[in-house]
């Protein structure tokens, strides 16, 4: 991990189902990018670790609330659902990667307000894949 401010938090209960005598811990490494405070005010994106006793640090097996990586700072994310569903139009499926090169605010975004523009991008007919740590992996048109 790097050596910058993180929120440290202990979970001595919560037991991972595949080693039964294992216990988690989590660190948050919170990233402020202060290049972008002008266009979004304060912005910047939470990156979660989590450590495991004999295999030690790996990426955060985050949640749908606190998903392993995370944003904060992007103001009126609906707004961006027109723009993206043009993006999307066609059959293929686009990588949420190249969506947040093309949408740079995307990387800033809060996971209640992702909620928010996956619910407006579905009345749009536009469908997702997420990864294993609830982060969106792709989005299509059927």
């Amino acid at each position: 991990m790097p050596s910058r401010p993180a929120v440290y938090a202990i979970h001595p209960c919560r037991v991972q189902p595949s080693c039964p005598q294992s216990f988690t811990d989590s660190c948050s490494e919170p990233e402020i990018h202060c290049d972008k405070c002008s266009d979004f005010g304060l912005a910047g994106r939470v990156l979660t670790w989590d450590w495991s006793y004999g295999r030690g640090w790996k990426k955060g097996s985050g949640s749908e609330e606190f998903p392993a990586e995370l944003g904060f700072g992007l103001r009126n994310a609906a707004g961006l659902a027109g723009q993206i569903k043009q993006a999307v139009a066609g059959n293929l499926p686009v990588r949420w990667g190249t969506l947040c090169q093309q949408f740079e605010q995307l990387r800033y975004i809060m996971p209640q307000d992702l909620r928010l523009l996956k619910q407006q991008l579905r009345r749009f007919g536009l469908t997702f894949t997420e990864n294993a740590d609830y982060s969106v992996h792709e989005v299509s048109q059927p």
